[in-house]
């Protein structure tokens, strides 16, 4: 008995296939016992460790992929706001492009051109400017935008205007700087100003 590892349920095992009846065969199945109590709870602690570790990756795992779709969906919805952010820019500068259209065909005393960007403009309208084009020697118009407030294919922007006039005798016009609102519409892809202006 004092050759046997009592720590090794072999080796105890060993000695009570031996001497089943020997003098330390309760002490050998009492050994036993409580070795297989030991190994029962030291499995049990290893499944429940082992369970830990599981359920501690599975939720690492499931964190990561959270935090994967999270950002996912913020770089769709930052990818958005940018394409949104930058289509307002450019509808920006394509209604600030009409207005530096529609003052530089005055400077050039072009009614065609004016007309190309205020189309629907009334044909008594567009006659006026016309012939005031044609009498006048010089006109000089500068438009200085507020920022455009746009609805959809609806567009307002308020400009001061100035114009300098020279008339058909030489004489300099010079009216007193005013506030405009030009009414600009949508269509296709192409910014025109509005007969609301």
């Amino acid at each position: 008995w004092n050759a046997v590892k009592q720590d090794d349920r072999a080796s105890v095992q060993g000695y009570l296939d031996r001497y089943p009846n020997g003098r330390f065969a309760s002490e050998a199945k009492k050994s036993i016992t409580t070795l297989d109590e030991q190994a029962k709870l030291a499995e049990q602690q290893r499944s429940i460790e082992q369970k830990r570790k599981e359920d501690e990756l599975r939720r690492t795992d499931e964190e990561s992929k959270s935090k994967a779709a999270d950002a996912l969906a913020q770089q769709k919805k930052d990818a958005l706001a940018l394409r949104k952010s930058n289509a307002e820019k450019q509808e920006k500068q394509d209604i600030q492009n009409v207005l530096d259209r529609y003052a530089d065909a005055y400077h050039r005393r072009d009614p065609d051109a004016i007309k190309e960007v205020f189309p629907n403009m009334s044909n008594t309208s567009f006659k006026n400017i016309r012939d005031e084009l044609k009498r006048d020697r010089k006109y000089e118009m500068s438009l200085i935008p507020e920022e455009p407030r746009i609805s959809g294919n609806q567009a307002t922007v308020r400009c001061q205007q100035s114009v300098i006039i020279t008339d058909e005798f030489g004489k300099l016009k010079n009216p007193p700087q005013h506030m405009i609102t030009f009414h600009l519409a949508k269509t296709g892809d192409k910014w025109e100003i509005d007969p609301g202006t």
